[in-house]
């Protein structure tokens, strides 16, 4: 019997590690994986909030010049010029403003050679990209040429022959039409009448920096065929340092009517210095 016992004793010591091993193996198979969390369903991305279109603002700009001479006769030049331009896909406005003085003194005589002020406003109304409706209405005051005033009331179809954004070209003529008052301290061409006539203008880029614009006026008058004028003008820009740019304009102005003593034609050539903002 004793050897019987320690035989038992033996094989329970043997096998006792073994069945504890199985136990702990079984244990962990029937434990699910629970011990790994389960992933947190994504959250849905929020819907991105479509950009805002972009305010289209007013260009301002402001120019002056002043030119003083001394000597056996003195001469003394002053012009001041402002401009607002607004552009979007349908209507663009451009609204011009200036003054511009010029004197002479040759010894104790003294003549004015220049007092003008002029106003334009300019709205385009795009139906296609090369057809426009033009809105033209002006205001002309000019001592030298006899004019107390000058109104102008225009309007025309518009034809874009060149318009090329990317190399800052555009050539645009527009036959106009419209109403016109008038003071030239002349009886006969004094009051309200019909005009009509042509408007072109023309920009292009010279470089990076520098660029030239151009317009031209031409207008009858439908009462008085004898009465009818000329406007040119021709601007060379050049940008010096943001927000500085050195304009030189050249300008003609022909008024085919004037009274006795008065001059017919204004030329003028001025470098300004403008400062837009």
């Amino acid at each position: 019997m004793p050897y019987r016992t320690a035989i038992w004793v033996f094989m329970i010591a043997i096998l006792s590690p073994g069945l504890a091993f199985a136990q702990e193996t079984a244990g962990a198979a029937q434990t699910p994986a629970a011990a790994e969390k389960p992933a947190e369903p994504e959250k849905p991305a929020e819907p991105e909030k479509p950009a805002e279109p972009e305010k289209v603002k007013w260009k301002k700009a402001a120019a002056i010049g002043v030119a003083l001479q001394s000597g056996s006769s003195r001469a003394t030049q002053v012009s001041v010029n402002g401009g607002l331009e607004r552009e979007d896909t349908v209507w663009s406005h451009a609204l011009t403003a200036g003054y511009v003085f010029s004197e002479v003194k040759v010894g104790e005589v003294e003549q004015t050679v220049a007092d003008q002020t002029k106003v334009r406003y300019l709205a385009e109304y795009n139906f296609k990209p090369r057809l426009y409706l033009m809105l033209g209405p002006g205001y002309k005051r000019d001592v030298v040429q006899g004019i107390r005033y000058q109104v102008e009331e225009l309007a025309g179809l518009g034809f874009r022959l060149i318009k090329s954004p990317d190399q800052g070209r555009e050539l645009n003529i527009v036959p106009i039409a419209g109403l016109t008052q008038q003071d030239k301290q002349i009886a006969a061409y004094k009051g309200n009448t019909f005009a009509a006539g042509l408007f072109q203008q023309s920009e292009a880029k010279l470089s990076p920096t520098w660029g030239w614009s151009q317009y031209l006026l031409y207008l009858r008058n439908a009462d008085t065929a004898s009465d009818s004028r000329f406007q040119f003008s021709a601007t060379v820009s050049g940008a010096i340092r943001k927000p500085f740019t050195l304009l030189l304009t050249y300008s003609y102005d022909r008024e085919n009517v004037v009274m006795t003593g008065r001059e017919e034609v204004n030329q003028q050539l001025a470098v300004n210095f403008a400062v837009s903002f």
